[in-house]
């Protein structure tokens, strides 16, 4: 193994080809193609971001015991030369796993396809074209090792900003571009930094604080390789989205809300000072919905970076985030069962989520008092705590509460009594139907018609003490069994009868007072229903319908019609399709109902519409016919020119190329019998 001498020792954020280029420059090599050899073995290209036979190079440094170098590079690894020295930390954020191990195994040997592996080629990325540098670090360097070298992260895609000095960076004339590579192989930067003045670009400065969150961004994962699973950056900017209204909870994207919001703090100068594509607002799915979307795919890491920074995260903090956090915290939850005597404390142990359509719904059970309580989630402040959706059930110490209420007769009404128990007036009524003692007080009762609680026209005198017995639209459902069956039919019976009664005017709406009696005494005693019917509206008769058949039939036949005739008009042809017959036919519409009737129209349709070569095959015959009424014999050239149709296009098409021929065998024929002077001009 050849051994590497005076090999220099890395700088702080120093990239590999810096490293090879003050190497170069120290040793004195008379070629470009000598250093390469030395280093790599054979002469390959001078690359910057993701260099390739490492493995060569870390073992030329491994065998390296002479004294006078300046490094002891016995330890050295291919894993080490790749995570300090070049960009492939930076670009592992968005590649998988096994993509990141071939990608390695390539650096190491000598594959011409890790660009293409790491996603570096694609036609939206960012490229950059020349080696950059800040001014502001050339001087510190110069002044502390007196030289300056390049930094890797003034070389990362996007990073168009110091992220020590806040600097703006300059660009050197060595070009870093790989479609481009600079025939001068490594060129140190002592040779090629030339201006140290500070620098801003013009238009820039309003997005000074955008520019300097990406540097940082890429500063922190160079120094920072971490193996990303990037199943979970989708899942992460699914929760950030969805507290801002921009996804569902089942990730249906608001594509225009998304657009709109990110313009606002991302405008096309700044993306395209970046190098992103400016362009958001496409017909087509622009890389912002690619990388939101689907961001398991090789995207751009500066993508990903502005989009975290959209989001108000920089790298470090938003990997940090749960990739699937709970929608409603961690517990325990309070107790939020305002009668208990410890209504806000941390009681509650149980929370069971479901995922509904408009999003998780969290399910919470108090131990002690037996409130449970569903809230739609998920939360987005601590406040969200403190508040339910829905009541479940309020537990025995709540209905305890309600029946010492009900029973006092200081407090008569309903809206008295649901206050003291922190509840609307209807749902008291409800809890109190739903517990047996509603039918105790009749004023209370006439109050629970209104609400459609109970059946119009009860008594309540005589609903025995069971919830199931009273009739109404919940009863029926929800009360517990034990009833007397004859009790519960004599009920609903007498219900149903004050109902007809009562209603004069028939129509649906009215039903909707009683459908829990109806529905049960349609599948308990229908017999008895049947013989005491609800009059319901009576429906119109039905306007007559169409001769469809005949309809359709004489518009086929009118189709065909107009089809021959466009094709027999004067002048030159045109093309008859659907668009030529609707316009030749303005009092016709074809809608889908009229589509399912008329299927011979739909036939004639398809029939009558001719596909391009026929209608080419048309127009070089009527250029032949005009030719040869002018006594004309034509070329092939002006054939086609009068045909409207194009040489190339002619010769690639066959049925095109064969009816020219035809209709030239056919004119040569003709000038054999009538010699015509061959014309100048179409």
């Amino acid at each position: 193994m050849h051994r590497i001498h005076c090999y220099p020792a890395p700088y702080r954020d120093e990239i590999l080809y810096s490293r090879n280029a003050r190497y170069g420059d120290i040793m004195r090599y008379p070629r470009a193609v000598d250093l390469s050899i030395d280093l790599f073995g054979e002469s390959t290209t001078a690359v910057v971001d993701l260099p390739t036979h490492l493995g060569h190079l870390a073992e030329a440094l491994a065998c390296n015991r002479d004294p006078a170098s300046l490094l002891d590079e016995a330890n050295l690894t291919v894993d080490r030369l790749i995570d300090r020295h070049t960009l492939l930390p930076y670009y592992a954020l968005t590649l998988p796993a096994d993509r990141r191990a071939r990608i390695r195994r390539e650096m190491a040997g000598d594959a011409a396809s890790v660009r293409l592996s790491a996603g570096v080629v694609s036609p939206d990325s960012p490229v950059v074209r020349r080696l950059r540098y800040c001014p502001r670090c050339a001087a510190d360097q110069r002044e502390e090792h007196g030289e300056c070298y390049w930094r890797r992260v003034h070389q990362a895609p996007g990073v168009i900003i110091c992220p020590d000095h806040g600097e703006w960076l300059r660009e050197s004339d060595v070009v870093a571009h790989r479609g481009a590579a600079d025939l001068r192989g490594f060129v140190p930067a002592e040779r090629a930094v030339g201006e140290t003045s500070p620098y801003e670009p013009e238009g820039l400065r309003p997005f000074r604080d955008q520019c300097m969150t990406i540097a940082r961004s890429t500063a922190w994962l160079l120094d920072h390789p971490v193996e990303v699973d990037v199943a979970n950056l989708q899942a992460r900017y699914h929760l950030l989205l969805y507290d801002r209204g921009l996804v569902s909870w089942k990730g249906r994207l608001q594509r225009e809300k998304l657009v709109q919001s990110f313009a606002i703090h991302w405008p096309p100068p700044l993306l395209d000072a970046l190098g992103c594509p400016p362009d958001i607002r496409g017909q087509g799915e622009s890389w912002l919905q690619r990388a939101v979307r689907n961001a398991s795919r090789a995207h751009a890491p500066v993508f990903h970076l502005i989009l975290m920074a959209f989001l108000g995260h920089t790298v470090d903090t938003f990997l940090a985030l749960p990739t699937e956090p709970h929608p409603f915290g961690d517990g325990p939850w309070p107790c939020l069962n305002k009668v208990g005597d410890h209504h806000g404390a941390l009681r509650v142990h149980d929370c069971a989520v479901y995922v509904g359509c408009a999003g998780p719904i969290g399910l919470f059970r108090c131990g002690d008092c037996g409130f449970r309580y569903g809230r739609r989630g998920p939360d987005r402040s601590s406040d969200d705590r403190t508040t339910y959706t829905f009541v479940e059930d309020y537990g025995p110490v709540w209905e305890g509460m309600l029946a010492r209420v009900w029973r006092d007769p200081r407090c008569r009404s309903a809206m008295g009594k649901a206050k003291s128990l922190y509840v609307k007036d209807k749902t008291l009524l409800r809890q109190a139907r739903r517990l047996g003692f509603l039918h105790t007080d009749p004023a209370l009762w006439r109050q629970a018609e209104r609400f459609g609680l109970v059946a119009p026209g009860s008594d309540p005198s005589c609903m025995p003490d069971n919830p199931t017995s009273i009739p109404g639209n919940m009863a029926a459902r929800r009360g517990p069994r034990g009833a007397k069956p004859g009790d519960r039919v004599r009920d609903y019976r007498a219900a149903w009868l004050a109902f007809l009664a009562k209603t004069r005017r028939p129509g649906t709406i009215a039903m909707r007072e009683v459908d829990g009696v109806y529905g049960w005494l349609r599948a308990h005693d229908s017999p008895w229903l049947e013989d005491h019917p609800y009059r319901h509206k009576a429906r119109p008769a039905p306007t007559p319908t169409r001769d469809w058949r005949t309809f359709d039939s004489a518009w086929a036949t009118k189709i065909g019609e107009t089809a021959r005739r466009l094709r027999s008009s004067q002048g030159f042809p045109r093309m008859v399709n659907v668009t030529a017959l609707k316009e030749a036919l303005p009092e016709f519409h074809l809608s889908s109902r009229r589509r399912r009737n008329m299927p011979l129209t739909v036939q004639a349709f398809r029939d009558a519409a001719e596909t391009y070569d026929a209608y080419a095959v048309r127009c070089l015959w009527w250029a032949a016919y005009a030719y040869l009424d002018e006594g004309v014999h034509p070329t092939r050239a002006q054939l086609l020119v009068r045909a409207r149709k194009n040489h190339a296009g002619a010769s690639r098409n066959p049925i095109i190329g064969q009816t020219t021929n035809a209709i030239l065998a056919m004119v040569d024929a003709t000038r054999e019998a009538h010699p015509y002077p061959i014309p100048t001009s179409p």
